[in-house]
């Protein structure tokens, strides 16, 4: 039985023997309504306990007993003492109650970041003891102005048939009041591109549930060793880091140690969101967990063999080595900032985001046994209508060139991980998907935008064995390649298509990059390059074994079979 039921059979006996007691004070005509009364009512909770109860429990044999004695009583008084004794039963009876059963929900809005719970999903839904519900719901694209414009839902056609989905409109999350939610949106209404339907916001599922949890969608790839130093505590403030589900979760789930600590200065330095939301320092301690994140499960979970291509992919591909390109948001966003400041010896370039991603398309061209799959991030097209209107046609534009020549793959389909799995390396923007990819191992670089060199030295090489020999030189000398001891676990830049350690630019990146997908064979420390590259995503990952999902269901279902209070 769930604690939920527990408790509301508590609160009925609790007024049955107040309602008992008060037969021993009334007297004629107040006496007999007070017996029918006190009848109708055993009868509704006879009903509900059979709802919720195990059958054949002790409970239904005292009700029926009660309500016999309640017509007993009417005709004579004298059954009143069995009738208190009855119902000192039914509280002892209540009393021994333990529950075994979770009812626990999981609200996802888009089915390509499905990903975040569906590890979680999976453990509670093989439990025995646990009801879970995975139900889709409905969100909105915002305009350049803030204002809610269209309305998506991908439900039924959206997920494999691994899911039981549940319509959000028969779900009546208020009525239920499951023991545990989890999300993976952490923005209510402060997001500039969508907005989930209201009724989804942290801040009102909070009321509903006994325990909400948050499980990062967006995994920040920047980890850092020092969470608490000064100029990083002021970044965050700045650009307002904690987010509504930061702060009506009751627990954020967080894939790296340092990940879990980046809060908790955050909330000290700052008391009065602490008072305003009853968060004590002992739940900000608690609030952050390291438990790893279901969707690294997903990647090292899943392979090839799991995912069919659609026939013309299929035709496309064969005999042809994959390099996946994944476009994201931020670098998008920070390149269109034209007056954005030199940081140090970086340079920013404007609009140059575009010409780049010409040029990479274009290598490919040239080529008959390499193949790119280019997928932006789900939210591009909207972000540029949201954020950078004046962007959005030169980007359709390359979006339609890239299509129409049949040179490649254009993916904007919900499913990241068939792209992950039958890739064979990766072309991408800093994201969330950099760490992802690490994990499998596959070689990857990030283009040089923003974060291009001021004067470089040129290297005109072939092959890819001079960006190869200083990544491995960083890797060996450092945990995660920080050789500059820099606040950061992972240092990203020695992904970049630019040596920044020796101030070298590789021209014919791309092609180079290319060669060493092509041909592993041709460069002797490709294994050592790959192994080497998967230590680095096991140093900072908890739990990178693909049990992370099912460590995260039974912290929280421990927790929450635990709690002795339920929160209505």
């Amino acid at each position: 039985m769930r604690k939920l039921y527990i408790k509301q059979l508590y609160d009925l006996t609790k007024t049955l023997d107040t309602a008992c007691r008060e037969l021993e004070k009334q007297k004629n005509g107040c006496f007999l309504d007070l017996c029918a009364v006190t009848q109708e009512f055993v009868s509704g909770m006879y009903d509900y306990m059979e709802t919720v109860a195990d059958e054949g429990s002790k409970l239904s044999e005292l009700l029926r007993r009660l309500y016999e004695l309640l017509y007993d009583a009417s005709q004579d008084r004298n059954y009143i003492k069995q009738i208190l004794e009855t119902v000192n039963d039914l509280k002892e009876e209540v009393d021994s109650f333990k529950a075994d059963k979770i009812e626990v929900v999981f609200f996802c809005y888009r089915a390509s970041m499905s990903d975040s719970l569906e590890s979680v999903y999976f453990a509670a839904k093989e439990d025995p003891s646990c009801d879970a519900y995975f139900i889709p719901v409905p969100y909105f694209d915002r305009g350049s102005n803030g204002n809610i414009n269209q309305i998506h839902f991908e439900g039924e056609g959206y997920y494999s048939d691994q899911y039981e989905l549940t319509d959000w409109k028969q779900y009546d999350v208020q009525a239920r009041h499951p023991d545990v939610i989890f999300i993976m949106n952490p923005y209510d209404n402060r997001n500039l591109v969508t907005s989930l339907h209201p009724d989804f916001y942290s801040s009102h599922l909070k009321n509903h549930t006994d325990m909400l949890v948050y499980i990062e969608y967006g995994l920040p790839y920047w980890l850092y060793r020092d969470p608490c130093a000064k100029e990083l505590q002021e970044e965050y403030e700045k650009n307002g880091i904690v987010l509504p589900a930061h702060i009506y979760s009751d627990y954020d789930i967080r894939y790296a140690k340092e990940l879990a600590e980046v809060h908790k200065p955050i909330f000290a330095a700052n008391p009065e969101i602490s008072q305003s939301y009853n968060i004590t320092p002992e739940k900000i301690q608690e609030k952050f967990v390291p438990l790893g994140s279901p969707k690294f499960d997903k990647i090292l979970n899943t392979g090839r063999e799991d995912y069919v291509l659609p026939e013309k992919w299929k035709r496309k591909t064969e005999g042809k080595k994959i390099i996946l390109y994944n476009t994201g948001l931020a670098e998008l966003l920070k390149s269109s900032e034209r007056d954005k400041e030199s940081e140090k010896d970086y340079v920013p370039h404007g609009s140059r985001y575009f010409e780049k991603l010409c040029s990479i398309i274009e290598s490919f061209g040239k080529h008959e046994d390499v193949i790119l799959w280019w997928r932006p991030h789900p939210l591009l097209e909207a972000t540029l209508r949201s954020m950078r209107p004046v962007l959005l046609q030169e980007y359709l534009e390359i979006v339609n060139n890239f299509k129409n020549s049949g040179k490649g793959i254009f993916d904007d389909t919900e499913d990241l991980h068939r792209a992950i799995a039958w890739s064979d390396g990766m072309i991408s923007d800093e994201s969330s998907l950099l760490l992802l990819y690490t994990a499998t191992g596959k070689p990857f670089y990030i283009p040089s935008i923003t974060k291009a060199l001021s004067q470089p030295v040129y290297d005109d090489g072939e092959g890819f064995y001079a960006p190869l020999a200083g990544r491995l030189k960083n890797m060996r000398a450092a945990k995660g390649a920080n050789v500059g001891d820099w606040n950061c676990c992972i240092w990203w830049d020695n992904f970049l298509e630019e040596d920044v350690m020796r101030n070298t630019h590789f021209n014919n990146y791309t092609e180079r990059f290319m060669d060493f997908v092509l041909h592993p064979e041709k460069y002797p420390d490709a294994e050592e390059y790959r192994q080497l590259q998967i230590k680095m995503f096991k140093d900072f990952v908890v739990n990178p074994d693909g049990t992370a999902g099912r460590k995260i269901y039974e912290f929280v279902k421990k927790k929450a079979m635990g709690q002795k209070e339920v929160r209505l």
